[in-house]
């Protein structure tokens, strides 16, 4: 993924998505592919990195989904399939990531684990 440094970015209008991200109440990155470490070297193997891929939703959306054991029903969700399809391509893996995506009824932008999330200075135009 590109990394383009955006100058003069307070001069422009805000595109939806970055609206629609500053309605997110309490956010919190949440990892697509679980940080469990029996599940990040499966997806480190299979060629993907955990942390370029994280979905930023409400805090309490993200307590849901973990709450309980080991990570609960999301990493449970994950390690099911990782017992059933251990030959599983980056794409299947993919294809599974949107399935759950859509199960657990999230949504929010992706961003990298590194890119900051919260209170973001607001533009000059968006008064």
């Amino acid at each position: 993924m590109a990394i383009i440094p955006w100058r003069f970015h307070d001069r422009r209008e805000l595109l939806p998505s970055e609206l629609e991200r500053l309605k997110i109440r309490n956010p919190i990155k949440h990892h697509l592919f679980p940080q469990q470490p029996s599940l990040a070297r499966w997806f480190k193997q299979k060629g993907i990195n955990i942390h370029e891929h994280t979905m930023v939703v409400e805090r309490e959306v993200h307590d849901r989904i973990h709450r309980g054991r080991q990570g609960g029903a999301w990493n449970a969700a994950w390690r099911e399939f990782r017992r059933s399809h251990d030959s599983a391509t980056e794409a299947q893996i993919w294809e599974h990531a949107l399935k759950l995506v859509s199960r657990f009824e999230l949504a929010g932008p992706l961003v990298p684990y590194h890119w900051q999330i919260g209170p973001q200075p607001v533009p000059r135009n968006a008064k």
